[in-house]
């Protein structure tokens, strides 16, 4: 079953104009927009950068809440989706990118990328 990465956020009214989102779960995911339209497009792109660098930094990503009345489920966009699913993998598999290089016959600078 293919993972989603779908997590709950707050649409709020931003002081300064148009709205903001944030995610309980994920804090490191801030962004807003316009509108609703826009605010849900820049909330996915938002919260697959986060759970990017979360995972970059060697942490596990957390688990989503259950829903709740005052927030809205964002998916990450599903390129994203795959692209966090192949890094999880990868640290799940416990092998190095040095041995993940050899693996592959490339050089270990290619295998970081």
């Amino acid at each position: 079953m293919p993972k989603h990465y779908r997590y709950y956020a707050r649409l709020e009214a931003d002081p300064e104009g148009g709205l903001q989102v944030t995610f309980p779960d994920v804090p490191e995911a801030i962004t807003g927009g316009a509108d609703e339209a826009e605010a849900r497009v820049n909330a996915a792109e938002a919260l697959g950068l986060a759970l990017r660098g979360i995972l970059a930094m060697g942490r596990p990503l957390p688990r989503p809440l259950a829903n709740q009345a005052d927030l809205m489920p964002i998916a990450v966009e599903p390129n994203t989706a795959f692209k966090l699913a192949v890094i999880e993998a990868f640290n799940e598999s416990g092998i190095s990118k040095s041995e993940l290089a050899r693996r592959l016959g490339r050089g270990e600078t290619e295998a970081r990328r």
